[in-house]
């Protein structure tokens, strides 16, 4: 699979790979290049490897887990199959507590928006972190001095020929 191929076992894997877009596109992109029924099918997938590694005492029927796929492609369109992963991955290690009695829609929606929070929790820390990063980096101050000098020089100008 596609996780033990990439080693993606969390949030930061699943968000850092995401940036090569042409190598991991969005599960829109995905639906855009192949249709609906394909990316819905690998969710579904998910759903079915899940079902059968964590039983539960009253599993979702075939019909259930193609409408639990469907509505994930539907609201969660913005991630990648490497999120998809690491949700369900997240799912079997307890991330979310115990399934017990079910897992059904709405149960499997909480666990999306939750991996989806912290995804873009992660991702706005991260672009934090890297502006900080380029503000100290020497050559971000290198770059704006010469812009700076740049624009004094074409202000300087405009006022001149303003006179």
């Amino acid at each position: 699979g596609i996780g033990k191929e990439l080693q993606v076992r969390n949030v930061t894997d699943a968000l850092t790979l995401a940036a090569d877009v042409d190598r991991f596109p969005s599960l829109a992109g995905l639906r855009r290049d192949y249709g609906s029924d394909k990316v819905e099918a690998m969710i579904a997938f998910y759903l079915l490897d899940l079902k059968k590694t964590v039983p539960v005492k009253n599993p979702p029927s075939a019909e259930l887990i193609e409408v639990i796929a469907s509505e994930v492609l539907t609201e969660f369109w913005q991630l990648t199959m490497l999120g998809v992963h690491v949700s369900f991955r997240r799912v079997k290690h307890g991330h979310y507590g115990e399934l017990y009695e079910s897992w059904n829609l709405p149960k499997v929606m909480t666990w999306f928006r939750s991996y989806f929070r912290e995804r873009c929790a992660l991702a706005e820390s991260e672009s934090v972190n890297n502006t900080f990063q380029d503000s100290n980096d020497p050559r971000s101050s290198e770059r704006m001095r010469q812009q700076f000098d740049m624009l004094e020089k074409k202000f300087n100008t405009t006022k001149k020929a303003a006179r």
